[in-house]
């Protein structure tokens, strides 16, 4: 257990401070013998803690993941629109965001190499690969994608009864050669 190893640490005549109340103490499975300096390096490197040296003393700390934030705009490639309610996902994973009214999307991430995805109806969707080492600003305008269809034949019937309220009657509309935007 972490407990046990930092105080064996200790009783060793380091000069080690950690609090008991702020640290989880988990199993720790170590499978050589270690130096103090292994053990601690491991404790590091295996997010478990973070290790400083300070005034002739070792103080470990609970492990703080450093994060970092990618946010930008979206915006519509012709009209410079913001677009609203588009997704930003995190390949490979189950993360993402949503932009805001205003396009605006914010995603905190661990640093690391990452494929995200910007897509919303209407739009051609894009993938980038960005490598997260510091706060990212990243705008990006898409662009509409039009699917041209040949026809649509829109009908309506209705049976003999009594209606309480007023529908407006469509008997047959033609659409041809219009492009709509998927």
């Amino acid at each position: 257990m972490l407990f046990q190893s930092l105080d064996s640490i200790r009783f060793k005549g380091v000069n080690l401070i950690y609090s008991a109340d702020k640290l989880t103490n988990q199993q720790i499975e170590i499978k050589k013998e270690f130096t103090i300096n292994d053990f601690l390096t491991f404790l590091n490197n295996q997010n478990i803690a973070d290790i400083t040296y300070e005034r002739e003393q070792i103080i470990v700390r609970p492990y703080t993941p450093i994060t970092y934030t990618i946010h930008g705009v979206l915006k519509d490639v012709e009209s410079s629109e913001h677009i609203i309610g588009a997704t930003i996902s995190i390949e490979g994973t189950t993360f993402g965001t949503i932009s805001n009214g205003y396009g605006y999307y914010s995603l905190t991430l661990k640093k690391g190499n990452y494929r995200l995805k910007f897509a919303h109806i209407g739009y051609q969707s894009y993938q980038s690969d960005i490598s997260i080492s510091k706060d990212i600003y990243f705008n990006l305008s898409l662009s509409p994608k039009l699917i041209e269809l040949e026809e649509i034949e829109v009908t309506s019937a209705t049976a003999n009864r009594n209606l309480t309220e007023t529908i407006p009657s469509i008997n047959h509309i033609s659409i041809t050669n219009s492009q709509i935007p998927y």
